[in-house]
């Protein structure tokens, strides 16, 4: 919630700037602010949510023997869900 309202502080600040003696120098540093804070915590939200990713992974690689075991939990997900994808496709094809 601070951060919205630093952000809406800032928008207020850059378009009161040319009344209360700030140059357009001034407004463009006030959005480049807020452009900057929203792109900071894109990208640390995203390398948390790739760190996730990564463990999520490796916990779920340690379930499996070997490459073989791998494949084929693959292709039974792959069977499982063959039906499916027929029926959905003739849906497609049909609409």
């Amino acid at each position: 919630m601070g951060l919205l309202l630093d952000d809406f502080y800032f928008l207020e600040v850059n378009r009161t700037a040319t009344s209360t003696g700030l140059a357009y120098e001034g407004q463009f540093l006030f959005i480049s602010q807020i452009i900057s804070t929203s792109f900071r915590d894109t990208y640390y939200n995203c390398f948390l949510f790739m760190k996730q990713v990564e463990e999520k992974a490796k916990t779920d690689n340690m379930k499996f023997v070997d490459d073989e075991d791998r494949f084929t939990s693959f292709l039974f997900n792959m069977l499982s869900n063959s039906f499916d994808i027929r029926s959905n496709s003739e849906l497609l094809i049909k609409y």
